[in-house]
């Protein structure tokens, strides 16, 4: 913006992020909603699962979450945090494209149902803790453009 002080003056991608997080967290915390709704909704329209089977269908998700938490430092130190997004977004997308097929394995039995609710909610769950952080890293280093950082985002600097 012309004549504004510096610290009011828009970096560049600064939209860009902020859309970008405002919009991955709608679809993080939505997936997050609809999961549930989806395994207990009756056949053929979702997985037909009784409320403990869906609360054990969602805990691979707790794996996933540490394991993602634990090695997003390593990941960002050695990918960088823009391919550390790309990848957890890529990856979470991907799960949650996969999830209505979820049925078709169902037809083949409980075994492979399982084994693919597993694996879905295994790298379904690296995408919070691996795209948020990155994000927030990227904010901060759009953030802190020239000498004077201009603040933090979620306490990351």
């Amino acid at each position: 913006w012309r004549g504004s002080a510096p610290g009011l003056r828009c970096c560049a991608g600064m939209g860009a992020l902020c859309a970008a997080h405002c919009g991955y967290g709608f679809l993080v915390a939505g997936g997050a909603e609809l999961f549930p709704l989806f395994a207990s909704a009756p056949r053929p329209e979702g997985l037909g699962l009784t409320t403990d089977q869906t609360g054990f269908a969602l805990s691979p998700l707790s794996l996933g979450l540490i394991a993602g938490s634990l090695s997003f430092p390593f990941l960002a130190a050695r990918h960088g945090p823009a391919a550390v997004y790309r990848a957890a977004a890529g990856l979470y997308f991907f799960s949650n494209a996969l999830m209505p097929q979820l049925t078709s394995a169902q037809r083949l039995g409980a075994l492979p149902l399982w084994a693919s609710v597993v694996a879905i909610s295994l790298i379904r769950s690296l995408g919070g803790p691996l795209g948020f952080p990155a994000l927030a890293v990227l904010l901060n280093a759009a953030l802190a453009v020239g000498e004077r950082p201009r603040g933090l985002w979620n306490g990351i600097a």
